[in-house]
């Protein structure tokens, strides 16, 4: 027998009716088994067609949403990165403002700030701790904010009266409750407050010692002084750059963190040497007689630093010292040197 596409069976003749009709019926749904393949074949590949064209839509809205987010996060990285560099404009204006108020302290901010990221670097600190201590050298002095024009022309350890030592040592809590206020400045301005402690406990404002001292005070401790020694504002003699490294090796254990200290003077290509204590003696006040050099930094009731170690008394300190204690009625815990 011949249907649509070719031969579907042979019948013998005679047929049989019933054989017959039931091969018909066979060929029959044969031929619709095979058109429903056919249709869907067919329209399966119409609809690979149309998620082909749906998919290269998508590539296309997905590259183009990308483009998008991509000028998007390269706008804000932009913005982001202007708003950085106003924020770092408007503190060196901060520090200039007060440097000008200095007279001979122009780019004191920046140097500190510079020394201070270098050696923070070196130390291996997190990036941001980095930042913090940056900002903090470039706003150390903001607290100086309210001293006598007098107090900016003569150097702290020599020619202050014991009232102006008293109101200059406020500085770095002034500059800390100044910045504090701002949140982005936290951080550096804690690192403000305790710049003037001392390793061995006996600086200002709060006599912490050792490891107590933030790391960032540390090393802007040691930053600030170098400068500064060579600036003539914390005695009346300027210090070479050689002359006030060696100061600060010298102050390393009782002023400064020796482990700070360390980094300083590899960073300024010095060789890094134990400072060994010399012999001292504890005296009253009446007992102090002019040229005799500290063996220890003098500290008032209130934990602000007098007078640094190693300075040579005058008459005129003397004096000043014992009103000091007349007016206080505590005697000063004095350490010269000398056995």
């Amino acid at each position: 027998m011949v249907i649509w596409w070719g031969i579907h069976a042979y019948l013998n003749k005679p047929w049989d009716d019933a054989q017959l009709l039931q091969t018909v019926r066979g060929a029959v749904e044969r031929k619709h088994l095979v058109d429903e393949r056919n249709a869907l074949l067919a329209l399966t590949a119409r609809q690979n067609d149309e998620l082909t064209f749906v998919n290269e839509g998508l590539k296309d809205a997905v590259r183009a949403r990308t483009s998008e987010l991509r000028q998007s996060a390269n706008f804000l990285e932009l913005g982001n990165k202007k708003l950085k560099e106003n924020f770092h404009a408007s503190l060196c204006v901060f520090s200039n403002l007060i440097e000008l108020r200095q007279g001979n302290m122009g780019g004191h901010g920046k140097r500190v700030a510079d020394l201070a990221r270098k050696m923070a670097s070196r130390l291996g600190l997190r990036e941001q701790e980095i930042n913090d201590i940056t900002v903090a050298g470039l706003l150390h002095d903001i607290g100086k904010i309210g001293w006598t024009d007098d107090m900016f022309q003569k150097p702290f350890n020599e020619e202050f009266t014991i009232e102006e030592r008293q109101l200059a040592m406020k500085h770095p809590s002034i500059a800390a409750k100044l910045l504090m206020e701002l949140e982005n400045m936290r951080n550096s301005s804690r690192i403000i407050h305790h710049h003037h402690e001392h390793f061995n406990g006996r600086g200002y404002p709060d006599n912490l010692a050792g490891l107590d001292i933030p790391i960032g005070a540390r090393i802007l401790a040691v930053a600030d002084d170098y400068d500064e020694l060579q600036l003539g504002s914390i005695t009346q003699k300027r210090r070479s750059p050689e002359q006030a490294a060696l100061m600060i090796r010298e102050g390393a254990r009782a002023r400064y963190d020796p482990s700070v200290v360390g980094i300083f003077l590899k960073i300024m290509g010095m060789t890094v040497v134990d400072v060994a204590a010399g012999p001292e003696r504890r005296v009253a006040s009446a007992l102090l007689q002019v040229k005799t050099q500290l063996a220890r930094d003098i500290v008032g009731q209130d934990g602000a630093m007098l007078l640094s170690k190693g300075y040579l008394l005058d008459e005129k300190l003397i004096q000043q010292l014992q009103k000091y204690e007349e007016k206080t009625g505590q005697p000063l815990e004095l350490w010269i040197a000398g056995a």
